[in-house]
């Protein structure tokens, strides 16, 4: 994934005129409550969005913090990068 750092620039300062966390942003544009975001930045993060609500859910299961770790390498390609 390419991060254009204008993007990630919009994404910050968004947060901090509506003083909240950059994630909060990034989930608001995947859900589509983000009106004015541009659709490649939603695109973009989508995939990271779905990761982070998923490793939620297994936390709340109970998964133990190394299987996150895996499952979060797993999910982000880290390996195949490497």
């Amino acid at each position: 994934m390419i991060w254009n750092p204008w993007s990630i620039a919009e994404i910050v300062a968004r947060a901090s005129s509506e003083k909240t966390t950059a994630f909060n942003v990034i989930e608001w544009i995947c859900d589509g409550t983000a009106p004015d975001i541009k659709p490649p930045i939603k695109r973009r993060v989508s995939e990271l969005v779905r990761l982070i609500r998923q490793l939620r859910e297994w936390a709340a299961e109970g998964v133990l913090a190394a299987d996150l770790i895996r499952r979060t390498v797993d999910g982000i390609g880290y390996e195949a990068y490497l």
